[in-house]
């Protein structure tokens, strides 16, 4: 599929990541002022973080209509985050301390306080402790596989989540690309979709997913609105 958007926007555009942020838990408003708080945390599937690189840029979209599942839509992509740290879900602390053994960690420390510095996150997805905080000289992939090796050595289930700062776009914009709950490449040619300094990696515990929302916590109003905000 071919992608359709202004020169500039392409120039923007052409090279990055695409990446659907789902509606159950958020509408753009609720998201970008998360990540304003907390940052971007994007739980992102092993193979699939391999093929990536610390530097580059993921642009965040919403489906045009989130009511509707197809194939072929449109993308509204109001922000977009560059990937520059790793948070892991599951490592055991004898897997934490063999993974710091394998990187090449400039500075480590347990994590004090509260929220995007430590401590207890609280996302409308779920909620979360920070654990431990590195410092590391590694590519993307070689922070991963190691994060893979140390995973089977102990039979772990682990997760891992990129991270980022967020940026807002001023004038978000639409293109022609299929809905996955995965990331999508951004090519001159179209979309390409695949399937499931220094860098920080941090240790989350205490994961609790939210099944659903509380009513209170849901909005109703509508995504045009606020793609229309400066």
């Amino acid at each position: 599929m071919t992608i359709a958007m202004t020169e500039t926007q392409g120039a923007m555009t052409q090279g990055h990541w695409l990446h659907y942020v789902g509606a159950k838990y958020y509408t753009p408003k609720t998201f970008k002022k998360e990540a304003k708080k907390y940052g971007v945390a994007r739980a992102t599937p092993i193979p699939i973080a391999k093929t990536m690189k610390f530097g580059e840029r993921v642009l965040l979209a919403f489906k045009k209509d989130p009511e509707e599942e197809c194939t072929e839509q449109k993308a509204w992509i109001f922000g977009y985050f560059t990937i520059s740290g790793v948070n892991i879900k599951g490592l055991t602390e004898e897997a934490n301390k063999e993974l710091m053994g394998k990187l090449r960690v400039i500075e480590y420390h347990e994590s004090k306080g509260d929220g995007g510095g430590g401590g207890t996150v609280d996302r409308r997805c779920g909620s979360y402790s920070i654990g431990s905080t590195a410092i590391i000289d590694n590519t993307l992939r070689e922070t991963v596989e190691a994060i893979e090796e140390v995973a089977k050595k102990y039979n772990l289930d682990v997760q891992i989540f990129l991270t980022g700062s967020f940026h807002e776009i001023e004038e978000p914009y639409e293109i022609f690309a299929p809905f996955t709950r995965g990331y999508m490449r951004l090519t001159e040619d179209g979309v390409e979709e695949l399937e499931d300094g220094g860098k920080v990696i941090k240790e989350i515990q205490n994961y609790q997913k939210r099944k659903h929302l509380p009513e209170r916590a849901k909005c109703t109003e509508s995504l045009i609105p606020f793609l229309a905000e400066e």
